[in-house]
């Protein structure tokens, strides 16, 4: 009885490790989270700040001097609130700032030329990244996740009429909305179990503060971290 109970724990066991390295099942996604925010923790956050500078020299090309400048000193006071409130409240992994415009070097993995900003957004020559996992962060659109996820399989029928095992999936139906997103240094967005965004609600009456939304993601991060350690 015991070499029975023995024999059906290890195939278990057998068949949870080999699902986890099956990309697209829910085993997969966990061992990737659990390897990520293990990574982040010892690794640090590149966040991206928006510059805008399509639409605002779009608005000083259409004669709108003054409403370009409104915009461009309220995104300043935008991205300084942000600095300041990472700096404060985040305290899961240290945090670099870039602006948008180093995206292509970050994209690249150019660390070495990227133009780092100081807490008042100045560029710091003197900013250089540790040699340590990296990850993103930007406050944006959180994108719907088209990543599909892989929940078993059914019997269906060929086009030669003969029933074969077809695996299924299902897709995560979460809207777009604003938010504070952790995302890979390719700028794509993580996946569940991991908790890689902090809503805004921006859209609504009751829309967070900046501190709520930063002190949430710390949160979350140190509390997946502990539950999978």
């Amino acid at each position: 009885m015991k070499y029975l109970l023995f024999l059906f724990s290890f195939t278990i066991g057998v068949q949870l490790f080999a699902q986890s390295d099956v990309r697209g099942t829910p085993e997969w996604y966990k061992a990737t989270a659990v390897r990520q925010i293990s990574d982040l923790k010892s690794g640090v956050l590149l966040f991206r700040l928006p510059q805008n500078k399509v639409a605002l020299q779009a608005a000083r090309d259409s004669g709108f001097v003054l409403s370009a400048a409104r915009m461009e000193r309220q995104l300043h006071e935008r991205n300084i609130e942000i600095v300041e409130h990472m700096r404060k409240y985040f305290t899961f992994c240290d945090v670099y700032f870039i602006y948008a415009d180093q995206s292509e070097k970050v994209l690249a993995h150019e660390w070495n030329d990227i133009e780092f900003l100081s807490d008042s957004l100045k560029v710091d020559k003197s900013i250089h990244l540790p040699d340590v996992p990296i990850f993103t962060a930007e406050l944006t659109l959180l994108r719907a996740d088209t990543a599909r996820i892989a929940t078993g399989e059914v019997m269906r029928h060929n086009n030669e009429g003969d029933l074969k095992n077809v695996q299924t999936y299902t897709s995560s139906p979460d809207p777009m909305f604003e938010a504070l997103i952790i995302k890979s240094d390719q700028f794509v967005q993580l996946h569940k179990p991991f908790p890689y965004y902090s809503r805004t609600f921006n859209s609504m009456p009751f829309r967070r503060s900046m501190k709520k939304v930063v002190k949430m993601m710390d949160e979350n991060l140190e509390r997946f971290f502990k539950s999978v350690n």
